[in-house]
């Protein structure tokens, strides 16, 4: 699939295809499809706090991205409207190198579109739980 010339398939497994962004921030993306993306991402110790938990702003971030590239996988071109983010539990470095996030679209309309995302360690433990509202964009 392609959106604007982007061949949104090619991301999967591939950092070099992602946005500078991204990659700075170390996601690879390792599915997409079906109202879908997962990421994971390799925690840097730039992206940790002073009490060795990762940034409440990489995880909204990491968020962010994952949502904006399942709409993006599902054809449409989308802009932010909303996003809410609950944060759960600590993502220590001590006890976790890799974040995963996954999203699903839980509405496809015309013109908005909504999305929730997980983001676990590495141990299936819930990190935090984030919403998104976005608006459909002309193509």
């Amino acid at each position: 699939m392609s959106v604007e010339g982007f061949n949104i398939e090619e991301l999967v497994g591939n950092p070099n295809c992602v946005d500078e962004y991204s990659k700075r921030m170390g996601m690879v993306f390792t599915a997409l499809g079906n109202g879908e993306a997962t990421a994971l991402l390799t925690i840097q110790d730039w992206q940790v706090n002073p009490l060795g938990s990762v940034h409440g702003g990489v995880l909204f971030s990491l968020a962010d991205i994952t949502a904006g590239t399942a709409a993006v996988a599902n054809g449409v071109k989308v802009t932010t409207l909303d996003a809410q983010m609950s944060f759960l539990a600590p993502a220590l470095l001590s006890r976790t190198k890799t974040l995963t996030a996954t999203s699903k679209i839980i509405k496809a309309g015309k013109t908005v579109q909504v999305i929730e995302v997980e983001i676990k360690d590495e141990e299936k433990r819930l990190i935090s739980k984030a919403s998104y509202t976005f608006f459909v964009m002309k193509q």
